[in-house]
């Protein structure tokens, strides 16, 4: 299942059957910005198999661009399992950041995307722009969600964090974009069992660590 979450109001975009759409209000609920994103994924059923996609209005080119960079993030590799036909481009946008730190606890990090295009685009143009990503993420779903990833975690690890099917796929993305983009995330794995906590005493703590990890690293 899909999810394309928005901060530009009142504009019809069209759906297919793997992709809704829905509208995600600013500051709608109580709570931090961050915590009202995760409770929306979460009560949308969001997993290893979504897209969560934040929509954000900025810039001035009414194409819609995907953000290869997030200003005050690391690099983020949206693309680096397949290739989205968009423009690409670097944004400044912090409910941005906060969905990708929200969205990554249930979904993998190469289906995590943020897309933007200038808030006076005609909403029409940016429905048929929307259109044209939710067809290719058709395609991209139905070939990738009948064929799991091969996991990259090592099976000590797996088993001392105590790890579900969907973590251990979260896990090995996240070593994954490690690896891209030359993050150490081995000195962070050793800090863990020097520390005491690894190997963990059951799942939950296992998904802590594992929250841990998405902060630290991503």
């Amino acid at each position: 299942m899909n999810y394309l979450i928005s901060n530009i109001q009142n504009i019809d975009l069209p759906e297919t059957e793997s992709l809704r759409v829905h509208i995600l209000g600013m500051g709608e609920a109580g709570g931090s910005r961050e915590e009202e994103m995760r409770h929306f994924l979460d009560g949308q059923g969001a997993d290893a198999d979504s897209f969560a996609i934040f929509l954000a209005a900025y810039g001035s080119s009414r194409t819609l661009h995907l953000a290869d960079r997030i200003y005050g993030s690391r690099q983020f590799y949206p693309d680096l399992r397949y290739e989205l036909h968009l423009p690409e481009g670097e944004i400044e946008c912090e409910d941005a950041l906060l969905f990708i730190s929200a969205a990554s606890h249930d979904c993998l990090l190469h289906r995590i995307l943020a897309v933007y295009a200038a808030e006076d685009t005609p909403r029409g143009l940016l429905a048929q722009q929307i259109g044209h990503l939710s067809a290719q993420l058709d395609a991209i779903a139905a070939a990738e969600n009948p064929v799991r990833p091969q996991s990259s975690v090592p099976a000590k690890l797996a088993q001392d964090m105590h790890l579900s099917e969907t973590m251990r796929l979260q896990l090995g993305q996240l070593l994954m974009y490690c690896r891209a983009a030359g993050t150490d995330a081995e000195t962070t794995l050793r800090q863990l069992y020097e520390e005491g906590r690894l190997p963990c005493r059951d799942k939950k703590e296992g998904k802590r660590i594992l929250d841990e990890l998405s902060r630290k690293l991503v």
